[in-house]
């Protein structure tokens, strides 16, 4: 069923920014249950494809094809963790930690509007005391409460342990960037040194978006990080 509705989309039936039928009609056309026909739509909306309004239905992303040509340098996968490896020590510097209003890539991203506070996160990971990833990670507040303690610690595992969140999967896009001051001085690389660069936006199994990250990491940790297909946790 979803690869269906992702077919549709690839070919122009969906075109970017439309709204797709919704999931009675769909129900009716492909004579099965409404059940089948939100877990298929909820699934192409965590792959990226598609994403939900309240009160006025689902749509095509605008980059969507985009994302369907970007496979080979897509990640969408989620259950790992910074932990690269057990008996590793992970430590946190935090850099920032605010919060402000939503800018409107990030209302965009996250699905949310106009006014909506967020935290803004800063933050360097250690793994056994040696740089890893310089994260900036923006979080809707109506998500959960945060604080400096936990911002420590594993985000990821606060959100499903105490808060009682299931995480369903991430979009990742991959690419190689050049480093930026704040790279130079939070990773401690050179101004020529390459950095990995991972934009993700992570979903609930709702479907709703949770967060918006960029994290970069030294070119040293390229490996590492292929292995371990990092999350900003």
């Amino acid at each position: 069923m979803a690869q269906t509705l992702q077919r549709r989309i690839a070919d122009g039936t969906y075109q970017p920014g439309a709204i797709i039928p919704n999931q009675n009609t769909l129900a009716q056309e492909f004579q099965t249950s409404r059940m089948t026909i939100h877990k298929a739509v909820q699934s192409l909306v965590i792959a990226g494809l598609l994403y939900s309004k309240r009160g006025a239905g689902t749509f095509v992303r605008q980059d969507a094809i985009l994302m369907l040509h970007q496979d080979n340098n897509r990640i969408d996968a989620l259950g790992t963790s910074t932990h690269a490896g057990s008996g590793h020590k992970v430590t946190s510097k935090i850099l920032l930690f605010q919060v402000r209003f939503a800018t409107s890539e990030e209302q965009k991203e996250l699905f949310i509007h106009e006014g909506d506070a967020v935290y803004e996160i800063k933050r360097v990971r250690y793994i056994d005391n040696q740089v890893y990833s310089f994260e900036h990670t923006i979080m809707p507040v109506a998500v959960a409460k945060l604080d400096l303690d936990i911002l420590q610690h594993s985000i990821y595992e606060y959100l499903q342990h105490e808060c009682s969140l299931t995480i369903s999967g991430a979009h990742r896009i991959v690419s190689a960037v050049k480093p930026t001051a704040e790279d130079i001085d939070a990773l401690q690389i050179e101004p020529t040194d390459p950095v990995l660069q991972f934009r993700q936006v992570a979903y609930l199994n709702t479907g709703q978006p949770f967060e918006f990250s960029i994290s970069h990491f030294p070119y040293q940790q390229g490996k590492v990080v292929a292995d371990v297909v990092l999350n900003n946790d």
